[in-house]
Formats: structure tokens, C-alpha cells, sequence
């Protein structure tokens, strides 16, 4: 039903993540589908982050911090960020700063 949609969405995706898209060419349906990973910064304190995106047809997104490294060495955990529809841009810049180590997530204590 959405399969023209999905097609159009995915083409912006891979224009808005360049590089990084290693997504389909049409988005499955009410399906969380990888479309983007970003590696690790070697000595940062950012993280290495994979996005994952899912057509409702409104697009949904989590994006995962993976478990790393800060810039001396230390553990640190990972985490997820789940949005409601966002901009394709805000989620390509919310990865962006958390592999940059412009944003983090620590516990509440």
C-alpha cells in the first residue's frame, strides 16, 4: 500500500546519511531495519552508533550507542535514543554528536 512511499523514503534517507547509509532501497513496513552506522572515533569519548529507522509510514527512529571506550580508556556503556517523528536531518545529527561525543547518557543518581 505504501510501497511508493517507502521507496521515496528511503532515497532521502540515503541522501540525508550519505556515506553512512547501508540501508534498503524501499523500507519495510511496521519493521525497525538498520540504515546507518557510524565507527568509532579512535581516542574520543564518542561512540560508535548504528541507526535504525521504522516507516508507520511515519518514520520512527532508535538510535544506539554502542558500548565503548572514552578517550582514556574506560568502559563506557551504551545506550538508545528512540524518537517519535523527528526530521531526517535531526536523526542524521543526533548520531553525528553522539559519535563525536557531544552527547552522552550517564545513570540518574
Amino acid at each position: 500500500m505504501f510501497e511508493e512511499l517507502y521507496k521515496l523514503k528511503a532515497a532521502t534517507l540515503k541522501s540525508v546519511f550519505k556515506e553512512k547509509y547501508i540501508g534498503p532501497n524501499t523500507l519495510p513496513s511496521m519493521e525497525d531495519v538498520l540504515i546507518a552506522r557510524f565507527e568509532k572515533i579512535p581516542q574520543s569519548d564518542g561512540f560508535p552508533v548504528e541507526v535504525y529507522v521504522c516507516a508507520a509510514p511515519a518514520l520512527f527512529y532508535k538510535i544506539k550507542a554502542l558500548k565503548s571506550e572514552n578517550s582514556i580508556n574506560e568502559p563506557i556503556e551504551g545506550f538508545v535514543l528512540s524518537t517519535g517523528t523527528i526530521s531526517d536531518d535531526m536523526a542524521y545529527s543526533l548520531a553525528d554528536l553522539i559519535n563525536q561525543g557531544m552527547i552522552s547518557c550517564r545513570p540518574l543518581t
